[in-house]
């Protein structure tokens, strides 16, 4: 498996997990939506029945109270629903991108592929011939200017040394291929 299809699998993964978070947000939301309709019936019935006299006022006071926290709750919860919607849309989107039929991510693991081969057909040297390097200076990250030698490369088929020798040094030469 390529790191362009593991990433594609990576995403199908995180959008089932943020689909289930949107759905436990939404349950959240409905829990909270019910408690808050609890409590502020609850409230009302005790307001009704201390101003009845059948409950002291106090009691409705400490009725309400529960009311104004289920509005907090309701607003925490509706808030990270949103979060997990978001959540949910950002990942079916990065899933659903398709060029020409492919991932987006696969394309674009592609064109990298494509460009680093590009560099490196470039930035190869190659030998004229068949031979051999004798002083090589090339190394690499190193920059080459134009027109300035990088090595020193001998002709196996047709090998020729120059230099100069003194005349009475001549003597002590012999011709030896190496190989």
């Amino acid at each position: 498996m390529t790191s362009a299809e593991a990433n594609v699998a990576h995403q199908e993964s995180f959008l089932e997990q943020t689909s289930v978070e949107v759905e436990l947000s939404e349950a959240a939301v409905l829990v909270a939506q019910a408690r808050a309709k609890y409590d502020v019936d609850d409230a009302a019935r005790q307001t009704i029945l201390a101003e009845e006299g059948a409950a002291r006022k106090g009691q409705a006071e400490l009725a309400r109270q529960p009311a104004a926290v289920s509005t907090e709750l309701i607003a925490r919860d509706s808030s990270e629903l949103d979060v997990a919607k978001a959540a949910y849309e950002e990942a079916k989107l990065s899933l659903d991108a398709m060029i020409d039929g492919k991932h987006a991510s696969v394309r674009l693991a592609e064109a990298a592929l494509a460009h680093s081969t590009a560099v490196l057909k470039d930035r190869t040297v190659y030998a004229p011939s068949d031979g051999k390097v004798l002083n090589l200076q090339l190394q690499p990250s190193n920059v080459v200017r134009l027109k300035t030698p990088v090595l020193t490369f001998v002709n196996e088929a047709d090998p020729w040394i120059l230099m100069k020798i003194r005349q009475k040094d001549a003597q002590h030469i012999t011709v030896a291929f190496w190989g």
